[in-house]
């Protein structure tokens, strides 16, 4: 299954090469017009999906430069939420997950009517995931025993975003991804455990 899913992510970032590739072409790699396109934004994004049947949420964080007038290139970071205790590995004490990631994205874009936006975006990150006990028990434990277990994995995140211009400094979007990791191998956990669907909104502001 894993293999299905990191030929597919092959596939579709070779497409993002092939569509940078005509998107140079058109714009003839004239000084002028790059530096027309050479602008910056910042972006804030807030999405929901389910872990182990409980509600997650991802925050993110990013920053990219407009390579060309319609790609987008940049850096992210997505912290993931999940707030609920746990006790599957330990009856008598609760533990929580931590997890986060960052990387690199790539982004592609069409404009409609000015202030509308349709983009399709490939997310490449490495991150970390932990199962840690709650802090009520930091008295009982040592630093060492405080984590459970913990593994690393790499991200592949392809998503779909509808943004409208409020102004053309600001935007706001909503939006869909789905992410998809490298297998990961905690205690009594399934390797597609991050495997999921996330729903959102977002808000970027360019300068």
């Amino acid at each position: 299954m894993m293999k299905k899913a990191f030929l597919t992510a092959a596939l579709l970032i070779a497409g993002f090469c092939v569509s940078l590739a005509q998107s140079f072409e058109q714009a003839g790699l004239k000084t002028e017009q790059q530096n027309e396109y050479s602008k910056w934004s910042i972006g804030f994004d807030m999405n929901f999906g389910e872990m182990k049947a409980k509600p997650s949420a991802n925050l993110s964080l990013s920053g990219s430069m407009a390579i060309t007038e319609t790609v987008l290139i940049g850096l992210k970071g997505t912290a993931v939420w999940y707030d609920h205790r746990l006790n599957e590995l330990d009856a008598e004490r609760t533990y929580h997950v931590e997890s986060g990631y960052a990387g690199v994205t790539l982004e592609k874009f069409w404009a409609f009517f000015d202030n509308f936006r349709i983009g399709i975006s490939a997310y490449v990150a490495s991150g970390f995931l932990q199962y840690k006990y709650d802090s009520k028990y930091n008295a009982e434990l040592t630093w060492t025993e405080e984590i459970i277990d913990k593994e690393t994995f790499q991200v592949f995140e392809p998503g779909l975003s509808f943004t409208y211009m409020l102004s053309k400094n600001v935007g706001m979007s909503a939006n869909v991804n789905y992410r998809m990791t490298s297998e990961i191998k905690l205690i009594e956990t399934d390797d597609t455990f991050m495997n999921q669907a996330n729903f959102g909104l977002g808000i970027k502001y360019c300068f």
